[in-house]
């Protein structure tokens, strides 16, 4: 799925590098949707990656928490992000499948996000692999029927208390 975040015009509190880079200088909390027709693309079977980077840095943001959904039809898949120290409080969402790093092993979700990080999603037969910066973190295999994808919505956020 290629997606590319539209710099021009970028509203006052976004920033467009002239590498297409969109950067935010006091986010709080930003989201950047890509919601169009993806043609025949389901969730069965495709690819995502996308390199995403949070390098607000103050005391609500210690986390450095960032959330990757890619937008269904009928479903959501929902990817969270953090720092390492903050990775036993994330909960992780694909077709039907949920994991809570309580009860599951999501450590792998904890990455230096003050640093550019390359998360990539494949799916063959309902079959995922997740992987950050090209290590595996998590594989499932979900149970909800295949439906179409129409997106995604990156948020970066100071942690909810």
């Amino acid at each position: 799925m290629g997606m590319r975040w539209a710099c021009a015009p970028a509203p006052k509190y976004l920033s467009c590098a002239q590498n297409g880079i969109v950067e935010a200088a006091n986010p709080g909390q930003l989201r950047l949707f890509n919601i169009q027709d993806m043609g025949p693309l389901m969730t069965d079977n495709f690819t995502f990656e996308t390199t995403i980077k949070n390098e607000f840095d103050d005391g609500s943001n210690a986390c450095h928490n960032v959330q990757l959904l890619i937008e269904c039809k009928n479903d959501v898949i929902f990817l969270p992000l953090s720092a390492p120290s903050c990775a036993g409080d994330l909960a992780l969402y694909f077709c039907g499948w949920r994991a809570e790093s309580k009860s599951a092993d999501l450590s792998g979700f904890g990455c230096d996000l003050k640093r550019w990080t390359t998360v990539r999603v494949e799916t063959v037969n309902k079959q995922a692999k997740i992987y950050i910066n090209g290590r595996k973190v998590y594989a499932l295999t979900f149970t909800n029927e295949a439906t179409g994808i129409v997106g995604c919505n990156t948020s970066l956020m100071a942690r909810r208390r």
